[in-house]
């Protein structure tokens, strides 16, 4: 037990900073796994007295938003004239909400602004509440529509989910037919359980994307698919992979789908075929896994599992998948093991804290347990297994309040598994 205590300790001081600073501090610090050699690199280019340039914009891309302004600073000081430098720290400062500082940065600019750090300029202006000068500065720059979307990508990923939708929004108003904008945006308020919303996104980009065979019919079929009309689906992906057979995503979505309905055969042929087409795609391999694993060939499931490892050594997917299924064995120290690489890859992805919780609970380790959870349901949209999970565990403490307010959550957004919850007497339900 000493060993599993000493494993998770960096995952359970992480949560901690996490809850007691709030989600954007610990962006800053949680980045700090993965680019360590990025900031030492460019700490030595300053040093050296070099721009550094190209490694602040990689600090900058990876969210290291806190080294890479104090790099930056350093760097103007013996600079004033370095205008990469400049445009760099003014993304930063708008990314972090720091508008004014944004705006004086690129108001001083020695250099003619080039598009990019024109669009961040409006960006800072249009948050900071002068929308009209915004649209001045974007009315040179062709790709306003795509940097929006780009953006909305980035803050997404961050689980700046409101941030990502108001993006969007502006990529839309500015350019109401590119198609992609549509489909993203429907990807996104999917996420949010908006799913109207999302079809009837999805719909305008299937209509925009009316030329292009391939794409038309992957969008409704993640319409079809959204709303578990699945043998719909199924055929819209057999056309998009007729119409082009060098993607492997038309399978991995049809292996998704009999995932879903429990049909592991199917399933891993899908993803196998996938496979076939394009030997390293990475949700191809952990969905053959997670198949191969149900059907028992646990062999073959860690097979896949190295190879997408491999493949992408960065990501904490693989990782979180061979967390589940070391924990489905009842294998957890192994499975709590692979957690702790997965977290570090992203300690703000909302799937690893949710597995770490249920391994605790499934270890009866419930204040962890209940702790795991409970971030979960801070890093991402509402999900109803992690609010499931949140009642049982609050109910194994023994704190009755908790369960209830968590259970009047899952009555309020998702009334239909109610009756999977455990009995509680609640005020006002």
């Amino acid at each position: 037990m000493s060993t599993s205590r000493r494993r998770i300790t960096s995952i359970d001081i992480a949560i901690s900073l996490i809850i007691a600073v709030g989600l954007t501090a610990a962006r800053l610090e949680g980045a700090v796994y993965r680019n360590l050699g990025v900031i030492v690199e460019s700490k030595r280019a300053v040093e050296t007295g070099q721009s550094g340039a190209v490694l602040f914009r990689a600090s900058e891309s990876h969210s290291d938003f806190h080294h890479a302004m104090r790099l930056l600073s350093t760097s103007l000081k013996t600079n004033q004239q370095d205008c990469r430098t400049r445009g760099t720290l003014g993304r930063i400062f708008v990314r972090q909400g720091l508008l004014q500082n944004a705006i004086a940065m690129f108001q001083s600019y020695p250099c003619v602004l080039d598009p990019l750090d024109r669009l961040w300029f409006g960006l800072a202006l249009f948050h900071a509440g002068n929308q009209a000068e915004a649209e001045k500065v974007w009315s040179a720059v062709q790709e306003v529509a795509w940097f929006f979307s780009y953006q909305a990508r980035q803050e997404k990923g961050e689980g700046q989910y409101e941030r990502a939708r108001t993006l969007y929004q502006l990529a839309i108003n500015i350019a109401p037919k590119n198609a992609i904008a549509h489909r993203e945006y429907g990807y996104l308020v999917w996420d949010l359980g908006e799913l109207e919303e999302a079809r009837s996104h999805f719909q305008e980009a299937a209509g925009l994307f009316e030329a292009d065979a391939y794409e038309k019919n992957m969008i409704l079929g993640e319409s079809a698919r959204m709303y578990r009309a699945y043998n719909i689906a199924l055929q819209y992906y057999e056309i998009a992979a007729r119409a082009l057979p060098s993607s492997p995503l038309p399978h991995v979505r049809r292996g998704d789908i009999y995932s879903a309905v429990g049909d592991w055969q199917r399933a891993l042929a899908e993803y196998v075929t996938a496979l076939g087409v394009k030997f390293h795609h990475v949700d191809a391999l952990l969905g053959a896994s997670r198949a191969a694993a149900k059907l028992g060939n646990y062999e073959a499931a860690q097979g896949f599992l190295q190879q997408a490892k491999e493949v992408a050594p960065e990501s904490e997917y693989p990782w979180l998948y061979a967390g589940r299924l070391l924990r489905e064995q009842g294998r957890y120290e192994l499975a709590l093991n692979e957690l702790e690489i997965a977290f570090k890859a992203n300690p703000l992805n909302q799937a690893v804290a949710y597995e770490a919780g249920v391994i605790y609970f499934d270890m009866k380790d419930f204040p962890r347990a209940l702790t795991h959870l409970e971030l979960a349901a801070r890093l991402g949209p509402p999900r109803s297994w992690v609010y499931e999970a949140l009642v049982r565990t609050a109910t194994a403490l023994g704190e009755q309040s908790r369960a209830c307010s968590y259970a009047s959550h899952v009555n309020a957004s998702w009334p239909d598994l109610v009756f999977k919850l455990p009995q509680l007497q609640c005020d006002g339900w």
